[in-house]
């Protein structure tokens, strides 16, 4: 009989042993498992920061663009305005110079038509002497 509870208490401290080695298997696997589960919720939560801060970025960016965009529009506007000044004021030179040109061919008509006449009237005024052009 003692060697049957002696045999009896070997089984059941193998159990035992069984069961704490079970139960420190599952404590290990539970502990196991929180470290992942904390590791996934960090991982989630940095992701989450890095998605809002990326969605910050982009909504800065955009707004350069949109700031952009609107500059350029502003300043093709006014190339579309200084290009159209300047055809203007091409416009405007190119007339005055032909009023320019007119006025200039009229004045050096009006010279040489006067030199002439300077010099017709001084050598039919003339003695028909020396230096004269015209003899009488």
């Amino acid at each position: 009989m003692e060697r049957e509870k002696g045999e009896l208490n070997t089984k059941l401290n193998d159990k035992d042993t069984i069961l704490q080695t079970l139960i420190d298997g599952l404590n290990a696997m539970q502990r196991e498992q929180t470290k992942e589960r904390k590791s996934r919720e960090e991982l989630e939560e940095k992701l989450k920061l890095d998605m809002e801060k990326m969605k910050s970025d982009m909504e800065k960016m955009s707004a350069l663009l949109n700031e952009e965009r609107k500059s350029r529009e502003e300043l093709e506007e006014k190339v579309l305005r200084l290009e159209k000044m300047s055809s203007e004021f091409q416009r405007k030179l190119d007339e005055q110079r032909r009023e320019v040109n007119e006025r200039l061919g009229v004045v050096a008509k009006e010279v040489i038509h006067s030199i002439f006449s300077h010099m017709f009237r001084t050598a039919s005024e003339g003695d028909g002497g020396e230096g004269s052009s015209v003899q009488k």
